[in-house]
């Protein structure tokens, strides 16, 4: 039987895409040596308050002009046709069913996964999904040992370079990856407070996102 495709989830809203995302999903595809990255845009992310600025097709076509020529890079609309609230543990659940050949690993940075307590059936999530936690500016990595409950710690691996055949004959069982990646400070945030401003966004976001903002006018009010 051939060995399922490893596929990186990187979910959000992606308000907009910028080069922070699309480094860490590089960064972290190489580290895992994951096959695929899956960027999965929500619908009504549960823990943004407003949930986002632009709309959620206009979401998914940054996205889609930012990946355009990865073909190890794919987009979903597994949230975006789902009705209600984006909850993590619902996508993957649904994924799995898709994709009975892929073994799906949630890509997320430390500064979000500290608060995985938080999110909808948190327990189901670390003991049946394999997560990769990244490094984030301002934030140590160190920290996932005081979130994960005792009885799961032993999952958590870090990860280092040179790991890659490791990594792809083992463990079959869900693990919580720690992968120092090279990210990139970059905020979404900080980009619509210049798009606002009239102030340059070049280097920030790929060129064809930028252009897909200037055409349609987004972030302007």
């Amino acid at each position: 039987m051939s060995a399922k495709e490893r596929l990186g989830v990187l979910g959000g809203t992606f308000d907009p895409i910028h080069l922070g995302h699309l480094r860490a999903a590089e960064t972290i595809r190489e580290a895992m040596a994951l096959d695929r990255i899956l960027f999965v845009p929500a619908r009504v992310p549960p823990h943004k308050h407003p949930p986002s600025v632009a709309s959620s097709e206009d979401r998914y076509r940054m996205v889609e002009a930012a990946i355009a020529g990865a073909s190890y890079f794919e987009v979903s609309r597994a949230e975006l046709e789902r009705e209600g609230k984006s909850y993590t543990v619902d996508t993957l659940a649904v994924l799995s069913r898709e994709r009975p050949d892929s073994k799906p690993f949630c890509i997320i940075g430390i500064d979000a996964f500290k608060d995985i307590r938080t999110w909808k059936h948190w327990e189901t999530l670390l003991t049946d999904y394999s997560f990769v936690v990244h490094g984030r500016p301002g934030h140590a990595l160190a920290a996932a040992h005081e979130v994960v409950p005792a009885s799961l710690r032993p999952r958590l691996l870090d990860v280092t370079s040179g790991e890659r055949r490791r990594l792809r004959e083992g463990p079959d069982e869900p693990a919580i990856y720690l992968v120092s990646a090279l990210t990139l400070n970059v905020s979404s945030t900080v980009i619509r407070a210049l798009l606002r401003q009239g102030a340059s966004i070049r280097y920030l976001v790929p060129e064809p996102v930028a252009a897909y903002i200037t055409e349609n006018r987004l972030y302007k009010d």
